[in-house]
């Protein structure tokens, strides 16, 4: 019984399956599940893209470009038409990047084109009825009591970080998984098929020996 348990044990790491009368080890087979299997196909999907995602709280950190328009048609009735006029048109538009940091400091680099033209007005009280006006602005805020110095900011991103973290740690072991159930089924199969040629082996002995007593008990 030994020795046969150390027969079975030995050709164990030599056997691999035959596919096509070609032989298939172990990492040929693993690497077949990995390019052929879909739950394994979608573990490594959907690891990479957490792998994309696992530092996307920090996106709140990256700098955001940013583009504003309002138009304005007031044609109230006015109370001194003279001095306000008839009718007044706005058009504005902002161009500019907007960034946050760490410590709460938000920070705002726009420009701003501002267009009025006001109907209706006398011009002696109202000498400049189509205003354009162009301005590069610069606009910073810190908050003090809320979010003071960026802590709910920088706890949101942490916890956002932490969360695609989590992701992408479940998707690796998924991915472990499958592997480790690949290996643990071709070695099942391996020592399975190893014991059928331990037997088959042990068939073939004993018909010789058949043959041979048999032409003993013939000569006898």
């Amino acid at each position: 019984m030994k020795r046969t348990l150390f027969t079975v044990l030995t050709f164990i790491p030599a056997f691999a399956f035959a596919q096509n009368g070609t032989i298939l080890s172990v990492d040929d087979f693993i690497n077949q599940v990995k390019d052929a299997n879909p739950s394994m196909e979608s573990a490594v999907m959907l690891e990479q893209a957490s792998d994309e995602l696992k530092d996307e709280g920090n996106h709140v950190y990256a700098p955001s470009f940013f583009t504003e328009y309002s138009h304005t048609y007031d044609k109230r009735q006015k109370l001194i038409p003279t001095f306000e006029g008839t009718k007044t048109v706005t058009d504005a538009t902002s161009i500019g990047l907007s960034q946050n940091t760490d410590f709460g400091l938000n920070a705002s680099l726009y420009y701003n084109m501002t267009s009025t033209d006001v109907t209706g007005a006398n011009p002696a009280f109202y000498p400049y009825p189509n205003l354009h006006v162009h301005s590069l602005n610069l606009q910073v805020t810190q908050p003090i009591l809320r979010n003071g110095f960026g802590r709910a900011t920088v706890a949101g991103v942490a916890a956002k970080n932490a969360m695609n973290n989590t992701s992408l740690y479940q998707q690796q072991f998924s991915k472990k998984m499958i592997l480790a159930d690949a290996t643990s089924r071709y070695w099942q199969l391996s020592v399975a098929r190893s014991l059928v040629a331990v037997q088959q082996n042990s068939l073939e002995r004993t018909k010789v020996f058949h043959a041979i007593n048999s032409k003993r008990a013939k000569l006898n």
